[in-house]
Formats: structure tokens, sequence, C-alpha cells
């Protein structure tokens, strides 16, 4: 690890983090603080890609889920993962709903280093998946590892200029990621486009009160999407949270591993605000004295952060 480029990676999204989540709802941001926010968020992900770590988002905890996912993937929650980020994406496309076996053709918008949307084909394999993100090294590397000709596949794109054809999908997710996009209402325009009649949104993401009068303001002039259901899922989400912050949990025993022995200092207390310690109000000293990281700007934006919630919309057939 580079603790210098490091440090930059995690101010800079910091920085866009919070000029996104504490903005007044409904400020026109300018078009040149609009590319500035998505080249900041490009970069620092294409950054993050290159871990191994197998933790894809903060997570989800649900013994019902957990049973569910264990029937068909046995092994899901084992060789270093604790499963919570899988929770998260098998409740997510969970809510959709699906005559079982039917074959689907699915959309991840901000698909990342593409190991979330791998696990759902795994459990979906008569179905067809295509992730985007703008992150183009977080695509260059779904695509080598998990790319499978006719089953899955990724590109790079915006969220806000989606790369695809008009009713192309059955299905769009989005999973922890529209806190990125700057121009909410662009989004859910191209989410409603490239779905098919009748086809579903299924979203997740957490807010700060700025950002979700945002997101609601948006939805109420989004045209082709109505949103059908909402529900606040904070407590599962901290209970994963949670029991990634003990001590010697998979998560934590997973961060010391990766970072070299004389950076893990800075490395494990900025994983865990990275994956939403702050949320739970979970802070040490040394989390509380980081400089300028993800405890400055972006570290401000989480401990403001106060719900985690999924909609589920559908366009109209």
């Amino acid at each position: 690890m580079n603790l210098r480029r490091e440090h930059k990676t995690w101010s800079d999204y910091g920085n866009a983090l919070a000029r996104l989540m504490i903005h007044n709802p409904g400020e026109q941001l300018s078009n040149g603080e609009q590319q500035s926010i998505k080249d900041q968020v490009s970069a620092s992900y294409d950054e993050w890609s290159d871990g191994e770590l197998p933790f894809w988002n903060w997570g989800f905890f649900d013994q019902e889920a957990h049973r569910q996912i264990s029937q068909k993937l046995g092994e899901y929650d084992r060789h270093g993962s604790d499963g919570f980020s899988e929770q998260l994406y098998y409740f997510t496309l969970g809510q959709v709903p699906h005559q079982d076996g039917a074959p689907r053709k699915i959309l991840e918008v901000g698909s990342g280093a593409g190991a979330g949307l791998n696990f759902l084909s795994r459990l979906e394999p008569a179905s067809t998946f295509a992730g985007v993100d703008l992150a183009r090294l977080a695509v260059a590397r779904a695509t080598a590892r998990f790319s499978r000709p006719g089953s899955l596949h990724y590109v790079h794109g915006d969220a806000e200029k989606l790369p695809f054809e008009d009713g192309e999908f059955d299905v769009v997710i989005n999973v922890e990621s529209s806190h990125n996009y700057p121009r909410l209402g662009a989004f859910f325009a191209e989410v409603s486009r490239v779905l098919k009649p009748g086809g579903h949104f299924s979203h997740v993401d957490f807010y700060t009160d700025e950002r979700r009068a945002e997101i609601e303001r948006c939805k109420s002039d989004a045209k082709g999407l109505q949103f059908i259901a909402e529900q606040d899922i904070s407590d599962r989400v901290k209970s994963a949270i949670r029991q990634r912050m003990e001590p010697h949990s998979i998560f934590r025993t997973q961060v010391r591993k990766a970072a070299p022995l004389l950076t893990r200092f800075i490395a494990e207390p900025g994983a865990m605000i990275q994956y939403g310690s702050t949320f739970i109000q979970h802070t040490t000293l040394l989390e509380r004295a980081l400089p300028a990281s993800a405890a400055s700007n972006g570290g401000r934006v989480v401990s403001r952060i106060n719900t985690y919630r999924h909609a589920l919309a559908v366009k109209p057939g």
C-alpha cells in the first residue's frame, strides 16, 4: 500500500461524496462539478478494484436469506467470505417477482469489480447478465476474472447514459452505487429506457436526509417508472456491519492479511470506515485520528447517514 496515494484517493473520494450527499435537494450542480465528481469516483474505484478482499458492500444479514442461499450454493460464505455482501445481492434481486427457472436478462448498473453479479449468475444459470461501471480498470478486471460468453459480460459506461438498446432488459439492479451519481433523474430515465415494458428495477443504497430528499424528488419526477414498494433495511445492514467490526471477524482478519505489516495501523481503521463502521456509531481513536482521508469529508458524510433503504419499481407495460 502506498500511503500517500491511499490518502489522496480517500480524500478525493470523500470530497466528491460530500458534495453529493449533503447538498440541498434540487440544487443543480454545474457540468464541471458533475464531471469532476465522476472523475474522482472513477479514479477511486479503479484504485480499489485492485484488491482481493471478498467484500463488495456494507453487507446484509438475514437468517432466511442465508438458509436459502446455502441450499443453492452451500459454500457461498466460505473461502474467506462472510457471506454478508452476497446476502445483500440476493435480497436485491429477490425482491423482483420471478417464476423459478424462467430465464431473464439482468443488468447491474455499478457492477464494480464484478464479483456480485458473478455471484448472482451462479444462482440463476439460465439467465444472462450484464454489468456496467464507470471505472475502466474495474470493468477490465471484472471481465478478466468473471466474463463468460453468452452468459455474463461487463462493459464500461455511465449510469446516466447507459450503453444499451431500448427495452433490452427484464431487470435492472443497483446495489450501493447511486450515492455516486450526480444526476439521479438522468439515471432513472436511463433505467426506464433500457427496461422492457413490465420490467423491474430493484435499488438499494444508504442515505443522508439531504440525499433521501433528492432521490424522492427524482422518483416523483421519473417518467416511465412506477415505484411500487419501499422498505427500510437498516437493521439488517447494521447487523452485518456489527459482525464485521468484531475484532476477530472474517472481515478484519482478511483486511489485516491484505495489508503490509507496516501499514495495517491505517489500513484496518480505513477499511472499517469504508464498510460502514460509523453507520453503527462504531469508531476507534485511530479511526477518528485518520488525517484527511475517509475520516475528513468522507467520514463527516458517513456520520450523517441514517438510513439504508430498498426500493422497487416497474416499467408499466
